[in-house]
C-alpha cells in the first residue's frame, strides 16, 4: 500500500510524505512517524511543507475564524479504531 504523495524530496531519490504524519499536531514527537526521507511512514522536512496538507490547514482555518468548527473527524479505515485526541477520555463503558 502506497502512503505517501508523489512530491519529490531534493538532494533524494526518494519519493512523497505521509500526509497523514506532515500536520503540525506532534510533528516532532519521538516515534510518531519517520525521519528519513525513504520511509513510508516519512514526516516531511517540517510540519506542512506538502502543498495538500497546508492547503487543508489554510481552508480549516479560514472556517475556523469566520463560522467555527465544532466538530471535525479524520476517518482512517485500515485499523478499525475510534481514536480519541489525547486531550480526551473515551466515554465510561455501560
Amino acid at each position: 500500500m502506497w502512503r505517501k504523495n508523489r512530491q519529490r524530496q531534493r538532494g533524494t531519490t526518494c519519493v512523497g510524505r505521509d500526509l497523514n504524519r506532515n500536520w503540525d499536531v506532534h510533528w516532532d514527537r519521538k516515534g510518531g512517524a519517520a525521519t528519513g526521507p525513504c520511509r513510508s511512514t516519512y514526516r516531511g522536512s517540517k510540519p506542512l511543507d506538502a502543498p495538500e496538507t497546508r492547503a487543508l490547514a489554510v481552508e480549516l482555518q479560514a472556517i475556523k475564524e469566520s463560522q467555527g468548527v465544532r466538530l471535525f473527524i479524520d476517518w482512517h479505515a485500515f485499523g478499525q479504531l475510534v481514536m480519541y485526541r489525547r486531550s480526551q477520555r473515551p466515554p465510561p463503558s455501560s
